[in-house]
């Protein structure tokens, strides 16, 4: 339970960069989709491309079976999703 924590908490920030990087969002269920297919590394070589992630790929490759994403701007909740299930072996 406590590693699945800390991974969803690790997945958080992992997708906090690449939002800053990136021009300002669209607007809608595209800003969704952003950071669900825009996930990277936190650490990115210089001059070695970063290849972006799912967070759906992520869950499966760390082996979590459920995840919260909320994204905030000026201090407010912009948008909330959950993935996966909320317990191994449970359902949706």
């Amino acid at each position: 339970m406590i590693g699945q924590i800390r991974v969803a908490f690790v997945l958080a920030f992992v997708s906090a960069p690449v939002a800053a990087q990136q021009q300002p969002l669209a607007s809608g269920p595209s800003k969704i989709a952003e950071v669900e297919h825009g996930l990277t590394s936190a650490v990115v070589l210089a001059g070695t491309p970063a290849s972006p992630r799912t967070i759906a790929a992520e869950m499966s490759r760390l082996h979590v079976p459920g995840a919260s994403v909320a994204v905030l701007r000026g201090g407010t909740i912009e948008w909330s999703k959950g993935y996966g299930i909320t317990r191994a072996g449970g359902y949706r």
